[in-house]
């Protein structure tokens, strides 16, 4: 489990990279709308796009499993109140 900093220092990076590639997405989208028919649009442009779209959808998921991660509540200790005060901090 990654220490607070870590998956800050983790999230700012798979954000950055995020935006990165939602404006490589932006321009392919503009590149693509240069073509009149659907048909001349170039086949690498398509895997381009498609590639993008996938490399989008991982750093979200990554982005999801790190902010979870780093929002696990630590196992608790002491007495039942103490616990449960805990808890109720960590969901407030």
């Amino acid at each position: 489990m990654m220490n607070p900093n870590e998956a800050q220092k983790e999230l700012d990076s798979l954000r950055r990279q995020l935006a990165e590639e939602r404006e490589n997405l932006r321009l392919i989208h503009e590149r693509k709308s240069e073509y009149v028919r659907k048909t001349e649009v170039p086949l690498d442009l398509i895997k381009d796009k498609r590639r993008c779209e996938a490399k989008i959808a991982e750093l979200e998921a990554k982005i999801t499993q790190v902010g979870q991660t780093s929002k696990r509540i630590p196992t608790p200790t002491g007495n039942l109140d103490t616990v449960i005060l805990q808890s109720l901090h960590n969901y407030v």
